[in-house]
């Protein structure tokens, strides 16, 4: 009975999480979530990215569930992006659907997504990203 509690505190979240995603920028992320009774798997993720001509910061509230197996889980998720992007400024609306795997015996997660977001400043316009994520879980 004490192998099975920790195979599965081993494939839930543990609290905060930080690694790399790579889509068509790549970018630090990191996720934590919220810890209080009753309110389920929520956090929120936010993304730094740098590269020669651009720089942005984006802030995502995050709705997490369990499925299929232990340490699979879906979420989708609202938030915002502000920084400065080829030489201009840019502010946008951005949403996200993923699906994460958190590793057994392992402090890993590893997490595809997809960021649709619409650009209201500047370039207005709607695009979206794929990105798969590996991220260090403390």
């Amino acid at each position: 009975m004490c192998l099975a509690t920790d195979l599965s505190a081993q494939q839930k979240p543990l609290g905060s999480e930080f690694g790399l995603r790579y889509g068509a920028a790549t970018a630090l992320s990191y996720r934590f979530y919220l810890r209080e009774k009753n309110i389920g798997e929520q956090g929120f993720e936010l993304l730094f990215t740098k590269s020669k001509q651009s720089l942005l910061f984006t802030a995502l509230y995050e709705k997490l569930q369990q499925r299929f197996m232990p340490g699979f889980y879906t979420y989708y998720g609202l938030g915002g992006s502000l920084g400065g992007w080829n030489d201009g400024q840019r502010l946008a609306m951005d949403m996200i659907v993923g699906s994460c795997y958190y590793l057994p015996y392992l402090p890993v997660n590893i997490d595809f997504s997809l960021r649709p977001y619409a650009v209201v400043t500047g370039d207005a316009g709607v695009n979206a990203e794929l990105a798969l994520s590996l991220r260090w879980v403390f």
